[in-house]
């Protein structure tokens, strides 16, 4: 069995961290943060996730990769409808023993999750759930289009070619053609992601050809980029403004992160000899189990507005040291209650088939089962 990338799993994990934190300080503590702050956190956020899916991506044929993007569309999707039961459950029946009124239209909440886009009144306890989801919809429908893209064998050869086709492919559908739909979402957010998945799967090819030098000036014209674009926005950073539909500046703005990524890996097996990497083992863990983590992290930022009010007397800074620690240990907590019953079971329903296709009279081999 091939063994993991620790680097991939820290990065993941210290992402998983900036993504809760982005909620806290846009939805769990909104009217509690400087905008500033809310602006400086997108400068570490989602792009860099779809640019490690393209730089974990094993270029195959046609089919071997349709078949790869199908089986891995069923298996998140499987576990998102999971949650969403989970939590849904959960709402109802704490709804149902607090003596609260009785929610309408508890068929129509049930019957959006299938189409990753919740409605109904008894969404909106959670909203950040519904709120973060955007992220899946893109996600599931990229994985559903890129095999027509890298799938074809030419891809390594023509991936310059096949890098520009998206960005003007992207530039079509964020000026000329809006709001055009494509299984889950639009095709401006799907091909603007799926350039940072192109991005990753191509320096995947080049990685080893880069050098340090290379890179570093890579880096500092990225900067140079960022700061025009700050300096035209009058000195001000409005990457909140970019993101949502995603602009050339966000894509701007995305990149150097995606640089400090390629130019620390080199160096990462220097930290893999020392003893910090026992101190980074719960980032690794986050990170191994990322896809589980953002799912339950949208509902938990979304319950400290319920308590918030309490704590009144405590100033901005330690309102929110209070608040994302709150959000971090309890999707922590949620994410390894899960993956704990999920991977047991597993290796339950894994045991019993293997004992059922033993010849009788002859003892099952031990079965390891890791996550």
């Amino acid at each position: 069995m091939k063994k993991r990338d620790s680097y991939i799993d820290v990065v993941k994990g210290l992402m998983m961290i900036s993504v809760i934190n982005i909620h806290t300080v846009y939805w769990s503590l909104a009217k509690h943060t400087p905008d500033i702050m809310r602006q400086l956190a997108y400068f570490i956020d989602i792009p860099i996730f779809f640019f490690i899916s393209g730089y974990l991506l094993l270029l195959s044929g046609f089919i071997e990769t349709s078949k790869k993007f199908l089986l891995q569309f069923i298996r998140l999707y499987s576990h998102y409808v999971i949650v969403s039961l989970l939590l849904f459950s959960v709402l109802y029946l704490w709804i149902l023993f607090t003596g609260k009124q009785p929610v309408p239209d508890i068929a129509v909440s049930l019957n959006t999750i299938k189409d990753v886009k919740l409605h109904g009144k008894l969404w909106d306890y959670i909203y950040g759930y519904n709120g973060s989801l955007w992220y899946m919809r893109v996600y599931f429908s990229m994985i559903l289009f890129l095999p027509f893209v890298v799938g074809l064998r030419v891809f390594p050869r023509m991936r310059v070619y096949f890098m520009f086709f998206m960005i003007i492919f992207y530039s079509l559908t964020i000026y000329h053609y809006k709001s055009h739909i494509y299984i889950f979402s639009n095709y401006e957010y799907i091909t603007f992601y799926s350039v940072f998945f192109l991005l990753g799967a191509i320096f995947r090819i080049e990685e080893h050809k880069l050098k340090q030098s290379e890179l570093l000036l890579s880096f500092a014209i990225t900067c140079l980029l960022c700061w025009v674009i700050y300096h035209f926005d009058n000195n001000e950073f409005r990457l909140s403004h970019y993101k949502f539909p995603p602009t050339y500046q966000y894509l701007i703005y995305s990149l150097p992160l995606v640089h400090l990524f390629a130019i620390i890996k080199p160096l990462w097996s220097f930290v893999e000899n020392c003893f910090v990497i026992d101190l980074l083992k719960p980032l690794a863990w986050s990170g191994r189990h990322s896809y589980i983590l953002y799912l339950f992290q949208g509902a938990v930022c979304s319950l400290p507005s319920y308590f918030i009010t309490f704590l009144d007397g405590l100033s901005n800074t330690e309102l929110y040291c209070v608040v994302f620690s709150f959000n971090v240990s309890i999707s922590l907590l949620l994410t390894w209650g899960y993956t704990f019953v999920f991977y047991r079971a597993k290796t339950l329903v894994t045991k019993l088939v293997s004992s059922r296709k033993q010849p009788s009279g002859t003892d099952c081999a031990p079965h390891e089962n890791g996550i």
